[in-house]
C-alpha cells in the first residue's frame, strides 16, 4: 500500500481515505518526526501536525533515521520512554 500512496499522493485504500480521516480526528494525536529520515523528513511530518484538528496535538522530533525511531540504539530513550509517558498522561487523564 505505501509504494501505490506513494505514486498516488493520497492515503487511500480500496476507496478508503485515511487522510480524510485522520484530518476528522478530534483525539489525542502524538506526531513523531526524525531530524535523519530521509524517508520522510520532518517537514513532511510537520505536515500532519499542522492539518490535524486534534483539541491535544502533540509533535515530538527526535534525533534519528526512520528505522533508529524504531529500533536504533537510542530509540528507547529519544522514542519509546517519551512515547510511553505521552500515552501515560492521557491514560490518568481518562483520554
Amino acid at each position: 500500500h505505501m509504494f501505490a500512496w506513494a505514486e498516488a499522493r493520497s492515503f487511500t485504500t480500496e476507496g478508503f481515505d485515511y487522510g480524510a480521516r485522520f484530518r476528522q480526528w478530534e483525539g489525542p494525536v502524538l506526531i513523531v518526526g526524525g531530524t535523519h529520515d530521509e524517508l520522510e523528513p520532518p517537514v513532511g511530518v510537520r505536515v500532519a501536525y499542522n492539518e490535524t484538528r486534534s483539541l491535544d496535538p502533540t509533535y515530538l522530533e527526535v534525533p534519528h533515521g526512520h528505522i533508529d525511531m524504531l529500533v536504533g540504539t537510542r530509540a528507547e530513550v529519544d522514542v519509546w520512554d517519551p512515547v510511553t509517558e505521552w500515552l501515560r498522561q492521557r491514560a490518568r487523564a481518562g483520554c
